[in-house]
């Protein structure tokens, strides 16, 4: 399991192009305008996710490293990567998952210290 997540820059212009995208994957998409006023708690995901930010900025830190993004922005997050989203973010998103959002387990957002459990299967 990849420990962390890379941003492609100038990946893609349009929502629509996003959305083609995740539908050619055979993913199932969410797009949402996403504002962030407060840091987040650290978090984790359990599934793995495509990220593409259509338009505004967003901030997300890292254990080691914070990454900003703009339109056009794409990103493969992994499962188990540890981060929060910072406040000042505010962006439209297409999301894209492997299966439909309704099924993700919940609470979406999982504390750090349930990781390990989670790692080992």
């Amino acid at each position: 399991m990849s420990e962390t997540l890379d941003v492609i820059r100038n990946h893609f212009t349009t929502e629509e192009e996003a959305l083609a995208e995740i539908e050619a994957m055979g993913w199932h998409s969410y797009v949402t305008d996403h504002v962030i006023t407060e840091d987040e708690e650290w978090h984790w995901h359990d599934f793995e996710a495509v990220v593409y930010l259509v338009r505004g900025n967003q901030s997300v830190e890292l254990r080691d490293r914070r990454i900003d993004s703009g339109p056009g922005c794409f990103a493969r997050a992994p499962a188990g990567v540890i981060h929060r989203e910072l406040a000042g973010t505010n962006c439209r998103v297409v999301f894209g998952f492997p299966v439909p959002v309704t099924e993700l387990t919940q609470p979406v957002n999982k504390p750090c210290e349930e990781l390990e459990a989670f790692l080992r299967g």
